[in-house]
């Protein structure tokens, strides 16, 4: 989990701006308040965390459930949030790895096929082939 201030710095990185005014700016809020989040004094509002993960091209969820864990002052609360990150890691990763799993993958070798006559399992869901019928 990034903290908050990793979070804006990464910004910086991926807008490529160097200072906090300009970062404030894409952000659409004032650097007092930029500096706020950085002292730690504030954290992020859910418009601004929409704004961090638009930037840093990561799912809104997952900013908000980090900023929330470290900033939750209840103990469940926070736990909650934690774990909701941990789900949208899982979830955000079996979304990038699964495609992979497509194609040339789907193939077995059943009694009496060969390498060279390999059966191929179609792993297209049953209702995509009724959607294209209709």
């Amino acid at each position: 989990m990034m903290e908050t201030v990793e979070m804006l710095d990464k910004c910086k990185e991926k807008l490529g701006v160097s200072s906090d005014y300009a970062l404030a700016k894409e952000l659409d809020i004032r650097q007092a308040r930029l500096t706020s989040y950085r002292k730690g004094r504030e954290h992020p509002d859910v418009y601004v965390c929409f704004r961090i993960a638009e930037i840093l091209g990561e799912s809104p969820s997952s900013i908000i459930a980090q900023v929330e864990a470290k900033n939750a002052k209840n103990e469940n609360k926070a736990l909650y949030f934690k774990r909701f990150f941990s789900m949208a890691v899982l979830w955000i990763s079996l979304v990038l790895v699964l495609p992979g799993f497509t194609g040339s993958y789907g193939t077995a070798y059943a009694a009496g096929n060969t390498l060279e006559t390999p059966a191929v399992i179609d792993f297209t869901p049953h209702y995509a082939k009724y959607a294209k019928d209709g």
